[in-house]
Formats: C-alpha cells, structure tokens, sequence
C-alpha cells in the first residue's frame, strides 16, 4: 500500500512514551516481541521486512541518574530512549519503527518498573501510542484477543471527495500568510532567567520536562475560560504566544501574521472505530494579524475562540484530544513555516483499556515527539512539541534536528506557561 504525502513526510517523525507500573513485571522481552507479532504495521508499513532483530532494551536508570519522582523518571526514561533513537539511522525506514526500553526502580521501598516506547509516526497518531502500550501492558495480564484494526483516513475523504484537487491545493498555497511570525528558540532573551539542574545537552532528539498545576490550580483555570466563555484551547494558545513573546527574540521584523495550527480527532467524524490504530489528519488553520500579539491574554483568547468556532463545527470547551500541542519549525507539509497550534484535552482516558488488576498498578504516563534526522552541527531547524494534560500537567518536548538543547529552554517555558495561568486566575 503505498504511502500518501502526508504519511511520507510523517516517515520521520516518531512518537514517544513512557509510563510505570506498580512491581516487577517479568518476561517483558517476550510480551514485546508478541505485540510486535500483533501489530506488524509497527515495524513493518510495506509488508515486506519481517520484525526480527527489534529487541528491548534494559537500562539501569536509577544507576545513571538521582532520582526524585516517578515523574522524573519517566521524563529521563524518554530521554534515554531518544539516545537509542539517535544511534539507529534505519529508524523511519521501512525494516524498523519501533522500539521498547525498560528499567526497574524503587522509591520508599516500593518498586517499580519504567518503560518507554517509540514509534513511528507514519502510521501511528498519539492516540494510536496510548493505545498500543495499553496493549502491551494487558499482555501482562494474558489478554491478546483484543488487537486494535489499523485504519487511515485518506481512503473515506477521498470516497466522500473532501481531499483538494491538485488546483485547489495550489489555491490553498498561494493563500496562506507568507511572512508569519517566527521566534528563536535555541537561545532564550535572558539566559540567566532560569537554573536547570538537567542541563546537560541531548544529542539529535529531544528532551523532556513536566511541570504541573495543582488540582486547584488547573480547576481556577478552566473557571476563568468558562466564566469568559473562553475554549481553553484558545486561552492556552494565547498563553503560549504571550510566554514565547517574552522568552526568545523574534526571526526578523517582517512579520504579518499569526497562523494557529489546531489539532482534533478526526476519528470522531469518520465511520471508525473509535479505539483504532492510524495516522488520522486533524488540522484546521485559523490566523490573525500580527498586532493581536499586543493584545492581552483574554483578547487574544475571544478573538481565537471566535475563529475556531468559524473554522470548526468542534465547539464545545474541550476537544476529543489526549494532549495540547504546539508545534514550530519546519511545517512545509502544510505550506506553513511556522505554526503556534494548541487543542484541549479531554475525554481520552488513559489506560482507560486496561484490565483491572493491571489497572490497579498503573501509575503515571508521559509523551513526547522527536524527529530523526542526522546530527549535524548548525543548529538550524526547530520543532517543538508541548502537551498539556489532562491532570494539568504541561509537558514541553523540544526537538533539534540538527544540532543540541538544553532542558533549561524548556523548563523556562513550562514555569513562564505556570506564572502566567496563575496570574491570570
């Protein structure tokens, strides 16, 4: 089956988590072999390489690092992982597009075991992630009749004709906002404004931070949207403009825009099953002026939540989303150079399909994206990823696919994203 545009520039972007149960689970080598054996398209999309020569990866995390939190923990997990990602330059290619590490842990007596998982994201979206590693985990428990149907989008838009002919496409192009507002994000305005204990550089993938509201926190902010009748999706947007305006410097004055990419689960809209496997588009595209950016935060938010309700028959205050996400860098496949984009989260329980006495032992779960590409040392294309989940928690996955980061970029931008939500409350 051959892949569309879409799924081949998605050949090198990969997803990742990582999430920790309760105990020591064992044979752990064995179940990822049998769910690699359940879902070939994992690491094989053409259905010619076999998926052999695909093994876990043990590491012990606890030893290379002084833990705190499971939190950190997971965070470090996918840091590791995306080392390992780093080495393998067949990732992305057809003959392998997943891979699995583990590592056992104990705080307060209690043990744990850790894992991180990558995939490709060429036909696995972040729903399609949660999904796979609750199977995984429900291999622990014996339970291999259910395996997700794998489905792809392109196949109904094009028997409904919703896909742009080659002339609309090219009407589309020639329309979008040419001189968007950009930012430099390798280096932030103030170096000195924050003091990471992380701050080791990460070659060729990314890092990942988590900081998290509290519950009253998190609930003080969704009031203030309501009381406003504000989507939290727009008010997190403005948010972000507001934290990056203030963190990094701008590419260049000529600026005239602000394009706003918004993710959705098109799995909604088409005839699915809800629980399925894929790499489903879900993007809408509504902008406005650069000289919004003055503007304050609630502004910026009426005005982003008239527009999305102009561009999208998805209204209600959270969209059937597991995580926020805000992209920047090189977004050619969409003829947009730079997007700020951020959707809501909502009724996407994770691990919701566990079974129940897995389910008692699960603890926490964490994702990222990354990029893989080959190391070089100009540090000249950006992607940043951020998710704010559902518990209210931000985290901030930045990627260079050229060069190096330092973690105190991203957690200077989930504490600039805390101070201002707790400001504005």
């Amino acid at each position: 089956m051959e892949l569309s545009p879409y799924e081949k520039t998605c050949e090198v972007l990969g997803i990742q988590c990582s999430f920790a149960m309760l105990g020591k689970l064992e044979h752990i080598e064995k179940q990822w072999e049998q769910l690699m054996n359940m879902y070939p398209y994992c690491t094989d999309y053409e259905g010619v390489n076999t998926t052999t020569n695909n093994p876990s990866v043990e590491v012990d995390i606890q030893k290379k690092y002084s833990l705190e939190s499971i939190s950190q923990t997971l965070d470090l997990m996918i840091k590791e992982l995306s080392k390992e990602i780093a080495k393998t330059r067949t990732f992305g290619s057809t003959n392998k597009s997943a891979l699995l590490m583990y590592s056992y842990v104990v705080f307060n007596g209690q043990e744990y075991t850790v894992f991180a998982m990558y995939q490709c994201h060429c036909k696995t979206d972040f729903k399609s992630v949660v999904l796979l590693a609750q199977s995984f985990l429900n291999l622990f428990n014996n339970e291999k009749d259910k395996v997700y149907p794998i489905e792809t989008s392109y196949k109904v838009l094009t028997d409904k004709g919703c896909l742009p002919s080659a002339n609309q496409r090219q009407i589309i192009m020639e329309n979008l906002p040419k001189n968007v507002l950009r930012y430099d994000c390798s280096h932030l305005k103030d170096p000195h404004s924050i003091q990471s204990v992380l701050d080791d550089p990460i070659p060729n993938c990314m890092t990942s931070v988590t900081i998290k509201l509290t519950k009253n926190e998190f609930n003080s902010f969704a009031l203030w949207c309501r009381s406003r009748h504000l989507s939290i999706q727009a008010t997190l947007l403005a948010i972000e403009l507001k934290a990056y305006e203030k963190l990094f410097n701008r590419k260049g004055n000529n600026a005239e825009s602000i394009s706003f990419l918004v993710p959705f689960d098109l799995r909604r809209f088409l005839p699915f099953e809800s629980d399925c496997i894929g790499l489903l588009s879900e993007t809408i595209y509504p902008t406005l002026p650069i000289s919004i950016i003055n503007q304050s935060i609630e502004q910026i938010s009426i005005c982003l939540t008239k527009k999305l309700k102009e561009v999208t028959n998805i209204n209600s205050e959270a969209f059937d989303r597991y995580r926020d996400a805000y992209y920047c860098g090189n977004m050619a496949l969409m003829g947009v150079k730079h997007t700020c984009s951020v959707s809501n989260v909502s009724s996407f329980a994770v691990m919701n399909g566990l079974s129940q006495p897995l389910k008692d032992r699960f603890v926490d779960f964490h994702m990222s994206g990354c990029v893989r590409v080959p190391c070089n040392s100009m540090m000249e294309d950006l992607t940043i990823h951020t998710y704010s989940l559902v518990d209210g928690s931000f985290n901030c996955s930045l990627t260079y696919p050229y060069g190096i980061i330092q973690t105190s970029v991203a957690e200077a931008v989930l504490k600039t994203f805390k101070d201002i939500i707790n400001t504005i409350n």
